[in-house]
């Protein structure tokens, strides 16, 4: 179905995502008669209730079975925890769905091929929802790095944290069987994505989690790329951390600050003068199927606008879709090899006996 004659959206779970940034940016998109029908999924009548005061124009059920001859065709939205979006995707691509689904893609490598294997047999679209590469700063970033703006780029240091405070409808991001892991999974699924989409490929990593049976609240994560540069991440789930990207470059460098979607600064080595850079370019994604109210701006919303704007685009073979399936499954596949080799993060408030247990746990004991 054509975008212009009014796609029908399918929004499968309809969680603390779905109510904040997916509705909004329905509704938006709704307005400016870019969608047709929508269907909202979810078996809570509590947040199904928030989403729809959002879109009340939106069909309401309870499971995705019940919309089976609705979707050929459709776009579904997979916004439901880890663990079942291997499975919906599945199960709307098989029905002649395209797909978007959330971050991470999902919690294996072996379940990110099964999804691709579908999408490659449905011959529709699977797009996965990193939507940092929509923010302008980061795409300048990559073009600079790229570019050996400042010159070769010789090391990072990636600072992420915060204490939890997502209004999740559910605990299954504390569940190691539903989630996968912890912050490495869930919040780190972007940075993951956003180190390999900068940098390439990974060589060699050593890392580290708090996680004893459990989900990780920490971890470190040491890296050097095949391109020779080497980097430090950290990431929190219960600790105020820098939220910045530090990057070194042979002649200068860079600072970003974390979901700032329009800047950064940078300086020459030695220079003691920082510069302050606000991009204001459209990038040339996805503007044309925008409404003229969000077109003015550049926010965290408008961003998360322009990933849908893309999928509709991609769908109707108008333009590249910037995240592909393909892309998704990179981050995972370097968060299951952290979790594969992980080592236990040294804790030192913890007493000698206390460290010495956590020790006990073999890595087959915190991966799901």
């Amino acid at each position: 179905m054509s975008a212009d004659k009014g796609m029908k959206i399918i929004l499968v779970g309809c969680g603390a995502v779905a109510e904040r940034l997916y509705a909004p940016c329905l509704r938006h998109l709704v307005d400016d008669g870019v969608l047709g029908d929508m269907v909202l999924i979810d078996r809570s009548e509590k947040q199904i209730e928030k989403v729809h005061r959002i879109l009340p124009n939106a069909s309401v059920r309870v499971h995705l079975s019940e919309v089976d001859t609705e979707l050929d065709g459709s776009l579904v939205i997979v916004a439901l925890p880890h663990n079942l979006h291997a499975r919906a995707t599945i199960t709307a691509l098989q029905a002649g769905a395209h797909v978007l689904c959330e971050k991470p893609m999902a919690r294996t490598v072996e379940e990110c091929d099964a999804m691709l294997t579908t999408e490659t047999a449905s011959a529709r679209l699977l797009a996965i929802g990193h939507f940092r590469r929509f923010f302008p700063a980061v795409n300048v970033i990559r073009d600079w790095i790229a570019e050996e703006r400042l010159g070769k780029l010789i090391s990072f240091r990636f600072l992420e944290g915060e204490v939890y405070s997502w209004p999740a409808a559910s605990a299954s991001f504390f569940s190691r069987e539903a989630a996968g892991g912890g912050v490495l999974i869930d919040a780190g699924a972007h940075t993951m994505d956003l180190l390999l989409w900068w940098m390439g490929s990974v060589e060699e990593l050593v890392y580290s989690d708090d996680a004893s049976g459990g989900v990780e609240a920490n971890c470190i994560l040491k890296l050097k790329m095949q391109s020779g540069v080497v980097g430090f991440v950290q990431m929190s789930r219960d600790w105020p951390l820098a939220n910045q990207y530090y990057f070194e470059f042979e002649r200068g460098w860079l600072l970003y600050t974390c979901d700032i979607v329009d800047s950064f600064r940078w300086g020459w080595s030695g220079n003691h003068l920082a510069y302050h850079v606000v991009i204001e370019d459209d990038l040339g994604v996805g503007f044309d199927r925008l409404p003229k109210s969000v077109r003015s701006g550049c926010t965290m919303m408008r961003c998360f606008e322009r990933q849908l704007s893309n999928v509709l685009a991609a769908i109707q073979g108008k333009q590249r879709l910037v995240c592909p399936g393909t892309e998704g499954r990179k981050a995972v596949g370097l968060i299951e090899r952290c979790y594969r080799e992980r080592q236990v993060l040294r804790q030192a408030w913890l007493p000698k006996n206390e460290q010495a247990k956590l020790e006990t746990f073999r890595n087959d004991e915190v991966r799901p």
